[in-house]
């Protein structure tokens, strides 16, 4: 429920209904970017919104293309350096 609540406050206070895919992907970036988060943490934001609109709404939501954390780009860098070193 907490990524349920972050997205109805981030989009000052809108209900879900009124909103669609654009707003999952504005929210979704905005953790990957602005939030720092892991890429596992917003895989579990993505889930309980999709779970939120297609199960409670019943609202069909388009598969999202959504940039990954940064977080996750980091580490996949450092991995790719050490095995060029090894």
């Amino acid at each position: 429920m907490y990524y349920v609540k972050q997205f109805i406050l981030y989009h000052d206070r809108r209900h879900p209904k009124d909103m669609g895919a654009e707003e999952i992907r504005s929210l979704l970036t905005h953790l990957a970017v602005d939030g720092n988060v892991a890429a596992s943490t917003q895989n579990v934001a993505l889930a309980t919104l999709l779970f939120l609109y297609r199960e409670a709404l019943r609202v069909n939501v388009p598969d999202l293309e959504v940039p990954s954390s940064a977080k996750n780009r980091s580490i996949g860098k450092a991995i790719r350096n050490l095995r060029k070193g090894a």
